[in-house]
């Protein structure tokens, strides 16, 4: 199944993008971006405990920051991310309260945090730091419509 996520995700992001696309030309009402909101959503939370291909680690020192941008981090990043696009489709929902606002504060002040955290493990230069950051970079765009429905959509 690990190996059907990343294929997955490119399925749903295409799919995502054409359903934007669908609305904003009032083509469509905004289904399929909600059907690829929610498959993201998913994708996004199972990836999050996927294992990092990392090699053979024998007889290497393995420290807490290893641990730290290798296990927690990335998996704390998955489930925050899947967390901001479950308050985007919540939104996008409309479902007449304000319950998605909880979901996004949730989600994209822990993608700051870790952020922050792989700031902190690029300035002490941990070992498999390029690994891990590929999640980082997944979740910008998250974080940045995040921000957009919290403080500009409203």
């Amino acid at each position: 199944m690990n190996k059907a996520l990343p294929y997955l995700e490119k399925i749903f992001l295409i799919a995502l993008l054409v359903g934007l696309l669908l609305s904003y030309f009032e083509i469509v009402n905004g289904g399929l971006t909600n059907i690829s909101l929610a498959g993201l959503g998913v994708t996004f939370f199972l990836s999050a405990f996927s294992p990092l291909d990392v090699g053979s680690t024998e007889g290497e020192p393995f420290g807490f920051n290893e641990l730290l941008g290798l296990a927690i981090v990335p998996k704390v990043l998955g489930t925050s991310s899947a967390v901001g696009i479950f308050g985007i489709l919540f939104y996008s929902l409309d479902f007449g309260n304000n319950g998605y606002i909880r979901l996004l504060t949730i989600g994209g002040s822990t993608i700051i945090l870790c952020a922050l955290i792989f700031g902190y493990l690029r300035i002490t230069e941990t070992k498999y730091f390029k690994k891990s950051i590929i999640g980082l970079f997944k979740s910008i765009p998250i974080l940045i419509a995040i921000y957009y429905v919290l403080f500009m959509a409203n």
